[in-house]
Parts: structure tokens; sequence; C-alpha cells
């Protein structure tokens, strides 16, 4: 790896605190990568202010802000699609601008950006040498699967983006299993894919709480609940089939975050819900406070993934089940088997609801030593998420860039 001298990050398209947390991290791994260089922080405006809520005063100091071009318009759709073109023509030039003034001693980070904006930028780096990485997101989902004409279009781009060549080029994704797709299916090589666990900031900060198991044992769903992409319903047919554990006092299951209306027709009594919503219709997240509450108070966090559901994906849930030590159940999916092998025993995985069923009836069988077990789960998901700490990211993504 050649000595760089600039740095340039760039997220072209989130505003305010989207994608902030994920931008602090990354400014924060390059600066550990990258002590002695200049660096840049392309974005725009509001999400700028956002990130460096997140960064400390010296790494403030190393990250140049650099503001993108951004208006919003209101009214109808011809004139919201003009408005598209033309902020589409600012993110050519932008891309350009930072190509030109670039050498082939320098990194370019492209976070997000549109799926055309990616394209413009990949026909453009034929032209130059710099060193680039692009993050990869959740749009890679549609190369595999897609249903609306926007999903179809997004995939059938990133394919001919994957297709186009270009020197010094590479792909960054956010877990550990995502490449293996990618390099087996063919549409990357294996040399063109860098892959590190998806990092986040203060993951260990709470590394110190007590070990105590809740009578009835708290399950839980974590985050939004959604039907499609992670099989949220089953919370309410597992409680179904468990009835009688909940009566007899065994089980408690909880959904905390937000409710979307198509769960309505799933819900029943036996799962108590947590969430904003003043109504059913109306989805509200809970406060970040009150989210947290909900979260200390579970014992275990359930997840239902459908298989090809967050392969290509980050989740928040599986973050906030790292940064509060809950040991997990879950159906058997790629990225928990991934982590059963790398953490060890971090809770349960089940092939079906009957048999999370037959679980929770064992582990609340007063013959069941469940304490020793849990403490186990518990301290080896405190070991394992030091791998999504900047830190040890930084670490794995610098030896990968010297290789």
């Amino acid at each position: 790896m050649e000595k760089a001298k600039n740095i340039y990050f760039i997220d072209q398209t989130s505003e305010f605190d989207h994608h902030m947390v994920f931008n602090a991290s990354m400014l924060k791994i390059l600066n550990l990568i990258f002590p002695e260089q200049k660096h840049f922080h392309y974005g725009l405006e509001s999400n700028i202010k956002s990130v460096r809520t997140l960064l400390s005063e010296e790494d403030k100091s190393k990250i140049q802000p650099i503001n993108i071009k951004h208006k919003k318009v209101s009214g109808g759709k011809l004139k919201k699609l003009f408005n598209y073109f033309r902020k589409e023509i600012y993110r050519f030039n932008n891309f350009r601008d930072i190509l030109k003034q670039s050498n082939e001693n320098d990194w370019i980070v492209l976070s997000i950006t549109t799926f055309t904006s990616f394209l413009w930028f990949k026909l453009l780096k034929i032209f130059y040498k710099t060193n680039t990485i692009v993050v990869l997101h959740g749009d890679v989902d549609f190369v595999y699967k897609s249903s609306s004409l926007y999903e179809k279009a997004n995939g059938l781009t990133h394919k001919l983006i994957f297709k186009i060549k270009a020197k010094n080029f590479y792909y960054l994704t956010l877990n550990k299993i995502e490449k293996k797709y990618l390099v087996q299916d063919d549409w990357l090589k294996n040399e063109e894919v860098l892959e590190i666990e998806h990092p986040f900031l203060n993951i260990e900060e709470n590394n110190e709480n007590d070990i105590t198991l809740n009578s009835p044992i708290s399950i839980g769903h974590i985050g939004s609940m959604e039907v499609k992409r992670k099989n949220s319903h089953y919370i309410f047919k597992l409680a179904e089939i468990c009835r009688d554990l909940i009566e007899e006092n065994k089980v408690s299951f909880k959904s905390i975050g937000l409710m979307t209306p198509n769960m309505i027709p799933y819900k029943n009594n036996l799962v108590d819900i947590y969430v904003g919503n003043e109504k059913d219709e109306n989805p509200k997240y809970l406060s970040r406070e009150n989210y947290e509450k909900g979260l200390d108070s579970l014992d275990y966090i359930i997840f239902f993934y459908p298989e090809d559901e967050y392969v290509f994906r980050a989740s928040g849930a599986i973050a906030d089940f790292l940064a509060k030590n809950k040991p997990i159940i879950c159906l058997r999916h790629p990225i928990f088997e991934y982590m059963f092998k790398k953490a060890g025993n971090i809770g349960y995985v089940c092939d079906s609801l009957e048999d999370i069923k037959h679980l929770i009836t064992k582990i609340t069988n007063p013959d069941y030593n469940l304490f020793d077990t849990y403490s186990e789960q518990i301290n080896n998901v405190k070991k394992y998420k030091s791998n999504f700490n900047i830190k040890n990211v930084a670490k794995d993504l610098e030896n990968q860039l010297k290789q």
C-alpha cells in the first residue's frame, strides 16, 4: 500500500441523521489507517453537521468538510423528475472534480450515492488511477431479487457496474458472508472485494452489566416489525404455540420498537407491544431512551429472518443485541450461523417455530441449569462484539489493503 496524500470520503445523498453513525465510524477508521494524510468529507450540509457531533475534536481537526450542492423542491412529478436529473449533474460534477484533483497515491471512499450516479462514477473511474473503495449497502439485494420497476432498474445497473472494470477499484462489504456469494456467483473477483464487520461506535461501552434472569423468561423482537423482510409476524405465531408456557408463567413475549400496519392482521394479546404508535395505523418509533429500556428488560432477543434477507444489508437489530450483551434465539440464517461459528455459544439456532417451543420448554424447566448457560452466552457476546469496534475494524481493513 503506497503512502497516500489525500483521503476523500463521499456520501452524496444522506440528509440529517441518516447514516450518521456509519459515516462517523468510517471517518474514524480512515483516520486510524491514514493518520498523517489530509481527509476530506464530502456530503450534504445537514448530514455533515450530524456526523460531526459524533467525532472527537481531534478527528474534526483532521477532516475538512465540503458541502455538496443540494436543493429540495416541492411540486408535481415532472418538477421532481427534473430536480432529480439536476442533482445527478451535481453528483457527476462532484465525482469528476474529485477524480481530477486526485492522483494514484490518494484514496477515494464512496459510501453512498444513487445507483445511477454509481454507474457514472464507475465509468469515470476508468480514466483515473486513484485508489477507490466503494461501500456496498443494501442495494445489492436487487441483484438477486427485485419486484418493482425501481428495484429491477437498480439491480440491472449494479450488474452492469460489476462488469465494468477499472484499475485500483475495490468493493467493501459490511459483513463477512456477502463476499462469498458475490464471488461464487461470479459477479465479482475475489481480489476486487474487501470485507469488514459493520463498524459501530461505542459498542463496548455497556460491558459491565450484572447477569440476571427474569421470571418469567422474557423474549423479544426488536426494531421495526416487517412481514416480508423480517418475518416479524412469527412472534405472534410463536406466542400462540407457546400459550401454555405463557399461562404457566414460564415465558413472556414482547415486541419493542415500531409496529407497521401490515402487522395488524397477526396481532394477539399474547405479545406485549412497546412502540410509539398512538394508533396501529400510524407507525411511530419509540424514543431511543424508551427503546433501550425495553431492550434492557429482555433476557433473549429473537430473530426470524428469512435466509435470503440481511445477507447483503446490515441489520440495526444485530447491532443492538451486541451492544446490550443479549443472547439470541434465531431461525437458521447465514449471518447467525457465521456468528455462532466465530463467537461460540451466544444463544440458540432453531429450525422452526416448533423447534423454538421445544427449546423454551427445555430451558424453562426447573431442572435445567439455565443461569450457567446464560452467563456463558453473555460472556461470549461481550468477547465477540470487540470485532465490531472501530479500532479492530480499522486494523482488519488496513491488513487487507496492505495485501
